[in-house]
């Protein structure tokens, strides 16, 4: 049985069936060439599918770990009264290929750019990684910071989480003096499985 027996006059693929068995299933390429869909197996939970480059596919491990990359799309002008979540401001830009199991480690790589619009000295804030709410991490920034021009600051931390953890980055301070907070554009974090 070919293909052609379940495309409509449309060219529409129709297969309304719960399974299809085949020992080779072959799709016609608009350039007359063919991909064959044959296994060898099913593969396993760490291995994805690639291509030979003439049409046939196998598996292979999956050492090719993408990270997740959260990203701020634009200049994000915050009121930073005493908490800003990063997780609300930076969106996903790539989703990671790799799956988070018991025991498993993180690398986070976080770089923020950021000013201090108001017209007053910067002041510090504390920069926290939290696994499920607790802080796990803590890094103090605004030490060195300038006001009204871009500062930047930039991490790289191994955090220990289990399947089902929830991440978030948070900044946080106690001073109310500033609040007019810029985080620039492109400024992100990403998340790589170790």
């Amino acid at each position: 049985m070919s293909l052609n027996h379940f495309v409509n006059s449309e060219g529409k693929l129709l297969i309304h069936t719960k399974s299809v068995k085949t020992d080779e299933l072959l799709i016609k390429m608009h350039n007359n060439s063919y991909i064959n869909f044959v296994l060898p197996n099913f593969g396993s939970v760490y291995e994805v599918l690639s291509t030979d480059g003439n049409g046939k596919l196998k598996w292979i491990n999956n050492d090719n770990n993408v990270s997740s990359v959260f990203c701020c799309r634009e200049d994000n002008l915050t009121d930073f009264q005493t908490e800003v979540d990063l997780g609300i401001i930076m969106i996903p830009l790539r989703t990671g290929n790799f799956f988070i199991n018991n025991n498993s480690k993180i690398l986070l790589k976080t770089s923020l750019i950021y000013m201090w619009t108001d017209d007053e000295l910067p002041i510090d804030f504390d920069i926290i990684v939290y696994v499920n709410g607790v802080d796990v991490n803590t890094s103090t920034e605004g030490m060195n910071t300038m006001p009204d021009v871009f500062n930047k600051f930039s991490n790289e931390i191994i955090v220990d989480i289990n399947a089902g953890d929830i991440l978030s980055i948070k900044l946080k301070k106690i001073n109310l003096e500033s609040t007019k907070f810029l985080i620039k554009k492109n400024s992100f974090y990403s998340v790589e499985l170790l």
